[in-house]
């Protein structure tokens, strides 16, 4: 969906985002319905699948900042890959939520110094989607 919904009418974006208001979902973002404790397959892509994590530095600081942060967390880190363009981690959590907060601050930091890097401003970086296993 998030590629189509650019191609999207106003009208049609504006019956998308009241269907998922009224089904209670998040506006721009998969729905979660799993939040408790468990093993979860969690992806993340970048926007439009770019190319962001382009070299291998960019690649190894992503990895540790993850694996850090799931550290941080108490999860356990079953196996990840990092892609230049996304990324999969298995981890046994405590709660999803504690995994989405440690995402919104990852993807932000990360977006904003390589935004930096990059001489670029307002570019997003991640399109966040949790799959679960």
């Amino acid at each position: 969906m998030p590629y189509t919904y650019r191609k999207l009418s106003p009208q049609e974006r504006d019956e998308v985002v009241e269907s998922r208001k009224q089904r209670g979902y998040p506006l721009h973002a998969p729905p979660h319905p799993y939040r408790e404790n468990g093993t979860y397959l969690i992806t993340a892509a970048n926007f439009e699948h770019m190319d962001i994590m382009f070299s291998s530095e960019r690649r190894s600081e992503f990895q540790e900042l993850l694996l850090n942060g799931f550290h941080e967390i108490s999860s356990e880190i079953i196996g990840w890959v990092i892609l230049s363009n996304h990324y999969h981690a298995l981890v046994t959590v405590e709660s999803l939520n504690l995994v989405s907060n440690l995402l919104k601050h990852l993807h932000g930091r990360t977006s904003h110094d390589w935004n930096l890097q990059d001489g670029l401003k307002g570019r997003e970086r991640f399109g966040i989607d949790f799959l679960i296993d």
